[in-house]
């Protein structure tokens, strides 16, 4: 959570966490939004070619934490088409965000 301290061509310079506080499973579909506010991730391509970049994510099963085999099944997470902001007013193409659902079945599943 916070700079990541990358070096390089393309990095990813600030990534928020995630943070769903505690649930109370009930047995039926809840949907539970994250308590962090202003998440972002910040991305700095230094090539100047224009060549374009790509974030994927995935999640890791949803455990409990105090019992790792009891394991929440069916859990996604949706993450909403998010805000693109250039700091750098010479881009050539301004990036694009779309929305995706990322299944939390720990599985090589990135979106």
């Amino acid at each position: 959570n916070g700079p990541t301290g990358a070096t390089g061509d393309i990095t990813i310079d600030n990534l928020t966490s995630l943070d769903f506080d505690k649930v109370k499973l009930t047995g039926g579909a809840q949907n539970v939004k994250n308590i962090v506010k202003d998440p972002n991730v910040q991305v700095t391509d230094k090539r100047g070619t224009g060549a374009g970049w790509n974030i994927t994510v995935k999640s890791s099963e949803f455990k409990d934490t105090t019992d790792s085999t009891h394991i929440l099944k069916g859990a996604q997470i949706n993450f909403p088409v998010g805000k693109v902001v250039a700091s750098d007013s010479t881009n050539t193409a301004a990036p694009t965000a779309k929305a995706i659902t990322v299944p939390a079945d720990g599985l090589d599943n990135a979106q």
